[in-house]
């Protein structure tokens, strides 16, 4: 009988022949057995890859170790490593060959070992994101594609749902640090809240890696945010440039807190750039109200907008508009010949609304990605640097703004 020097097809064999009272095998240099339905228990050898080797015989990912890569892709084991530590750069590898060892590792369906890296590390790897993403899409496509990106470079992501204004935030974050992530990645928190700051620079302190999601000025640690501000303030100008000057934004201008007011601001400077005045009769909002989409339609069916009031409306989302426009429907009120409306976020399906939405998109796979590789860097380099890192949002252009008459 023939086997390949490695041994993974004679351990193969060795196993299966101990299980039946006899067998006949034939094997070929690179291929593996399967049985045939036959008396005698014979094989027939099959060519495969190492990667049909591994799925044939139902190998978990853990299997495919960084050995397995560097003979599949030829380099050698300490290039293999770097790259899949998200260490190729540092390293001074190519950037076409560990795009290779990368496009093979997916293809053998390579996970890291987790626990082999823990016992040589010292570390777990265990990564917290805690969020409030319930009922606003955009966050949870943010916590989604930022945990896909952490997962993606071998770290084992636990995701918390939480709301930062409820009072309790230091003891929830003590049952945080119960399951002794050695990373924090947080959003939602603004200048605000300083009990959680304060206790987000003690895990600082204590090693824990720590990367807000948000912009949080008085916070030394890493930030990779949208900067609402311009959002509110790209809106405004976009409309200003339309010819629009009675412009209304639903938004609680009283009471706005964190990135809420950061809109507010964004919008009132952008009014006063152009030379235009802003009051309490700019901004439109109700308290209560189902969510977001509800209060947008209540506004409008309570008539605080209306042509008579405003030429173009902002929103703060998308899903506020969505509601505007439906009301404006109900009333007879078109968009945009009556009235102008963009949102913000940039939601796919707004593109299917029966105005299809122009709004300030948010790119999130553009933060998803500087968000990992910041929080990778951080966490691996004991020379990191903090940063803050701004993306820029984008207008999405539609139908539901026109010039102002």
């Amino acid at each position: 009988m023939l086997f390949r020097r490695d041994g993974i097809c004679a351990r193969h064999i060795k196993l299966r022949q101990r299980r039946a009272s006899h067998s006949a095998t034939e094997v070929s240099h690179r291929g593996i057995c399967r049985p045939l339905p036959w008396r005698q228990y014979a094989y027939q050898a099959y060519v495969l890859t190492e990667a049909h080797f591994l799925l044939y015989h139902g190998f978990t990912m853990q299997h495919v170790t960084l050995q397995t890569i560097a003979k599949a892709s030829g380099f050698a084991v300490s290039t293999v490593s770097a790259v899949l530590r998200g260490q190729g750069d540092a390293s001074r590898i190519k950037p076409s060959t560990q795009k290779e060892i990368i496009k093979i590792a997916e293809s053998l369906g390579y996970q890291p070992n987790i626990i082999a890296r823990a016992l040589r590390s010292g570390k777990t790897g265990i990564v917290a994101i805690a969020a409030s993403p319930a009922g606003f899409p955009i966050r949870q496509m943010r916590q989604s594609a930022v945990a896909d990106s952490i997962t993606r470079q071998g770290y084992r992501v636990h995701m918390f749902d939480f709301s930062w204004d409820r009072g309790n935030e230091r003891a929830f974050l003590e049952n945080i640090t119960a399951i002794s992530p050695e990373g924090l990645i947080i959003s939602e928190i603004s200048d605000n809240n300083p009990a959680a700051i304060e206790y987000l620079m003690m895990l600082k302190k204590r090693g824990v890696t720590v990367l807000s999601l948000d912009k949080i000025a008085s916070a030394p640690i890493d930030q990779v945010y949208i900067d609402r501000f311009d959002v509110g303030y790209m809106a405004t100008e976009y409309l200003i440039k339309l010819g629009h000057r009675k412009i209304c934004y639903l938004l609680s201008r009283k009471t706005a807190r964190g990135v809420a007011a950061d809109r507010a601001r964004g919008f009132e400077k952008a009014m006063a750039d152009a030379g235009l005045k802003t009051s309490d009769d700019s901004f439109a909002w109700i308290k209560d109200g189902a969510d977001d989409s509800e209060k947008g339609y209540r506004i409008v069916m309570e008539g605080l907008i209306s042509p008579g009031k405003c030429t173009a409306v902002m929103t703060t989302n998308d899903l506020t508009a969505a509601g505007a426009m439906k009301g404006c429907i109900k009333l007879g009120i078109r968009i945009p010949a009556d009235i102008s409306l963009i949102g913000a976020e940039g939601l796919p399906i707004m593109d299917y609304l029966p105005v299809p939405l122009t709004s300030i998109a948010f790119p999130i796979s553009q933060l998803a990605q500087t968000a990992g590789e910041v929080f990778v860097d951080a966490f691996n380099n004991s020379k990191h640097q903090m940063v803050k890192v701004k993306i820029d949002p984008y207008l999405i252009e539609r139908s539901s703004c026109r010039k102002a008459r």
